[in-house]
């Protein structure tokens, strides 16, 4: 703890350059020894380890009053007498070691001034005036050990009054004493004086309501203001004015917080270790000791209960099924009280006892609520509401307990009953009414009412006062429900019906309905039922149009619409809303080819059906299925059929169109329906009859010549006609019939 607060002291301790023209400061000013608040931090979690359910909010800061308590806080040395003081400063002055009492004091003679001007240290003046005219200032000055009064010579800068200068030589550079700060003025002036839970920040932040700076000692502060800290459940803040490092069990935050120094408060103790406040754990002892000693910094200890405080032979209770905000630990030494016990005491100074729970003190229609088994002997409270019809309060009971009135003879009405009352009986006094069946002991619930005679009603009415009226009659469509008793019961819905159906009237407690198929037997050929459903039987309506001639006769089972049937080979239709008939060879002819009409009857238009396979692929599809067979002679020479089969008769189309026109070529020859090339004369068809080729002149040998080259027929070779005499034929043979056909030439010499 010592070294935490030497460092908040050392904060303070260094000289600051101040000038006048600065002294007015600003959040950013450094003037001074001023630390940033910190932000966005409970600061209350610094000084509670455990936290209770109900730990109060912090409230915002505010401004508070200014005490003065304790031993102001310096760098001075307590003392008592002047045996508690060094060598150095061997005089015990106002509490404090100082270096002399009076001038005589003084060993040096220039040092002739000592008094609390001088803060009791031998100095060379003390005051201006001590300085003659040389227009010197009589000022402290910081020494090795004792900051002495001496004159100084300052030309531009002059340190205020009761300022202590680091050096001679430096007027600028100076500090307050200690227990002084730097007031508006610029003057050295005595710190304000805080009360404990409070804390210092800076004279021109006094406003806000979140400083953004404190000082966690006035000691070289600005203008310092005092205000309250955050408020906590677990400990005390203790005043910045004085030096706590000397008093027990008390806790200091780091010097970057506000509130340094705490104590725990009662119920708390501080944990060194941690340095927080740990709630006392008054409930942690075993059954029969109680938590003793816990505070300061000691977490006590569990001791044994004394005896006297709980009935002999009766065992402790469980501290733990006690409340945590117990304010004395030895409370926790209180007897176990059984079920339908209480614990009481008659002061704070005698022991526990088990009270009985007593619910006969409770009157009738309260019950004893809330008993034991802690200290609450519990309280009568009133029963939600009255007693049932018939029933009266039982007293005496942890619940409302109810017991039924007394029960009357026939022709005999209760009076009296209920709150806690059972009532009596008392004779009927007029005969039963009209449609009434006898009388009866039961309570009215419709006017709860307990001095009237009680009757039942016949069935189909209901009690309305001393008389039994009928039950009303509902309309059709409903029936009555629920009328008997004191109620007249009221009209309901009858379920749904189809749509071909109609309600009849009711026998008021069951419902009824008919179908419009039944009424619609009694309109005549040529009417229709309309309106028919709900709670209408419908009227039968004049079709409005002559039967068709293709009709047989009206049909009588439709319930919604004039309907008829047609004849053989004849269909119902539409024409816009009239019903006709049309024939089945006329729909027929809307059947696509390649499907015919199946099914067409009085009853069915039909469907169109694909017909069956053709007789052979060389044929296609005619009306009704008819099977037309292919004809490729009709295209004509130079033509193909193309196509033909299924729904289709085929398409002609030029040999030219696919093969293209040949060359040497006079034509298409149509053959099996495929186009075949036509060759010019001295030409012929090739093998694969796609081109036509040149007859040859010399296919043959000599004495031979070509004949019947032409068509599809590339020609032979025959001999020649005899040569004249002397003359042989010569190569090469020629075509039969041209012009030279077989050349002639000498014979050869034969061998």
């Amino acid at each position: 703890m010592q070294i935490i607060f030497s460092l908040i002291f050392a904060v303070v301790s260094g000289f600051r350059t101040f000038e006048k023209s600065t002294l007015s400061l600003t959040e950013d000013s450094p003037l001074d020894n001023r630390l940033p608040f910190p932000q966005g931090l409970d600061i209350t979690k610094l000084y509670c380890y455990d936290t209770l359910p109900d730990t109060p909010s912090i409230p915002a800061l505010s401004v508070g009053s200014v005490v003065s308590t304790g031993s102001v806080l310096t760098s001075l040395n307590a003392c008592a007498v002047d045996a508690d003081c060094s060598s150095q400063q061997p005089f015990c002055v106002t509490g404090f070691c100082r270096e002399c009492r009076s001038s005589s004091d003084c060993a040096d003679p220039g040092t002739k001034f000592c008094s609390i001007e001088t803060s009791f240290i031998c100095s060379y003046c003390e005051t201006d005036s001590d300085c003659g005219d040389s227009g010197k200032l009589c000022r402290a000055v910081s020494g090795a050990t004792l900051d002495r009064k001496t004159c100084i010579t300052c030309t531009s800068e002059i340190p205020p009054e009761g300022a202590i200068l680091s050096s001679t030589s430096n007027c600028g550079s100076w500090k307050c004493p200690d227990n002084e700060m730097i007031g508006t003025d610029g003057s050295c002036t005595k710190c304000p004086t805080c009360r404990d839970g409070q804390f210092l920040i800076p004279g021109e932040f006094f406003s806000f309501s979140k400083p953004q700076f404190f000082f966690p000692t006035c000691s070289s502060s600005h203008n310092a203001k005092c205000i309250d800290c955050p408020t906590n459940p677990c400990a005390s803040i203790l005043s910045p004015s004085f030096d706590h490092s000397a008093e027990p069990d008390v806790g200091f935050l780091p010097p970057a917080y506000p509130c340094n120094a705490f104590k725990c408060n009662p119920g708390w103790y501080l944990d060194t270790t941690l340095n927080q406040c740990r709630l006392c754990q008054v409930l942690s002892c075993e059954s029969g000791k109680f938590l003793n000693g816990c505070g300061g910094s000691s977490p006590g200890t569990c001791i044994d209960c004394p005896h006297q405080m709980v009935p002999s032979g009766t065992p402790f209770i469980d501290p733990k099924s006690l409340p945590q905000t117990l304010s004395d630990p030895k409370d926790v030494c209180r007897p176990q009280c059984s079920s339908g016990y209480f614990l009481t005491r008659t002061s704070l100074s005698t022991p526990w006892q088990c009270g009985n729970c007593n619910p006969t003190t409770c009157p009738p229609g309260t019950f004893l609520s809330g008993c034991g088994p802690g200290e609450n002997p519990g309280e009568c409270l009133p029963c939600a509401s009255n007693p049932p019809a018939g029933w009266f309060w039982t007293p005496n009971h942890y619940a409302c307990g109810i017991t039924k009135c007394t029960t009357c003879e026939a022709g005999s009405a209760l009076v009296g009953c209920g709150g806690s009352s059972a009532g009596t009986c008392s004779a009927c006094l007029t005969p039963l009414p009209a449609n009434a069946v006898a009388w009866t002991t039961e309570f009215d619930q419709l006017t709860m009412s307990n001095d009237t005679c009680s009757f039942n009603c016949a069935s189909g009415y209901y009690r309305s006062g001393d008389e039994c009226a009928k039950c009303q009659n509902c309309p059709i469509g409903q029936f009555i429900q629920g009328c008997g008793g004191r109620s007249p019961g009221h009209c309901i819905d009858c379920s749904a019906i189809g749509p071909s159906e109609y309600f009849l009237p009711s026998s008021n407690t069951t419902c009824l309905s008919a179908k419009c198929a039944d009424t619609n037997e009694q309109c005549q050929p040529g009417q229709f039922l309309s309106s028919c459903g709900g709670t209408s039987g419908g009227t039968c309506e004049s079709c409005g149009f002559a039967l068709p001639p293709q009709a047989d006769d009206w049909l009588l089972s439709s319930t919604m619409k004039c309907d008829f049937e047609c004849k053989t080979d004849f269909y119902p239709s539409l024409n816009g809303t009239n019903r006709i008939c049309i024939a089945c060879s006329d729909q027929a002819k809307t059947c696509p080819i390649g499907t015919q009409l199946i099914g067409c009857s009085n009853k069915s238009p039909g469907t169109c059906q694909p017909c069956p396979p053709l007789p052979d692929k060389n044929s296609f599809y005619g009306p009704n299925c008819s099977a037309i067979t292919c004809s490729p002679s009709s295209c004509g020479d130079g033509y193909l059929l193309v196509g033909c089969g299924g729904t289709s008769a085929g398409t002609c189309i030029s040999c030219d169109s696919i093969s293209g026109s040949l060359p040497n070529s006079s034509g298409w020859v149509l053959t099996d329906n495929t186009c075949t090339p036509k060759c010019s004369a001295g030409f012929y068809l090739g093998s694969d009859k796609t081109a036509c080729i040149e007859c040859s002149l010399t296919f043959c040998r000599p004495g031979y010549v070509l004949s019947d080259c032409g068509g599809s027929n590339p020609g032979r070779c025959i001999p020649c006609d005899l040569s004249p005499l002397g003359l042989c034929y010569t190569g090469p043979g020629g075509v039969l019939g041209a012009t030279n056909s077989c050349s002639t030439g000498p014979c050869p010499q034969q061998i």
